[in-house]
């Protein structure tokens, strides 16, 4: 294997709230560690579901990735499958990440090659 994409889907806190999985966070650690010490290229992304994911937690996770060593960052946009109010988001909070332009710019002056996915 020469590269991974590896999901850091939300800070510990809310993690097990997104996955449903009590250990998950942990099994996310480990696997950052283990690639990083390969030296291989990775993509480290967080989907920004706003239900999960705030602002400030997205420059956690990203300053948790870029201590790890990682040069390649991604930041997708969260697409709920429709649009309903079970849901909770609306176009606006989901898009309150790529508009922040002091949050891009703090995220993009961490890593080598940072990835906005809207």
């Amino acid at each position: 294997m020469n590269w991974v994409g590896i999901d850091y889907k939300a800070t510990q806190t809310n993690y097990e709230k997104l996955t449903g999985v009590n250990i998950a966070y942990d099994h996310l650690i480990k696997s950052l560690d283990v690639w990083a010490k390969t030296g291989k290229p990775a993509e480290v992304r967080t989907t920004v579901d706003p239900r999960y994911v705030s602002p400030d937690d997205l420059l956690k996770i990203a300053h948790d990735v870029a201590a790890r060593g990682f040069k390649n960052f991604a930041v997708q946009k969260y697409v709920p499958h429709f649009e309903d109010t079970e849901h909770g988001t609306t176009p606006a909070m989901r898009n309150a990440f790529f508009n922040d332009e002091k949050l891009r710019n703090e995220i993009n002056s961490m890593f080598a090659n940072v990835v906005w996915r809207e």
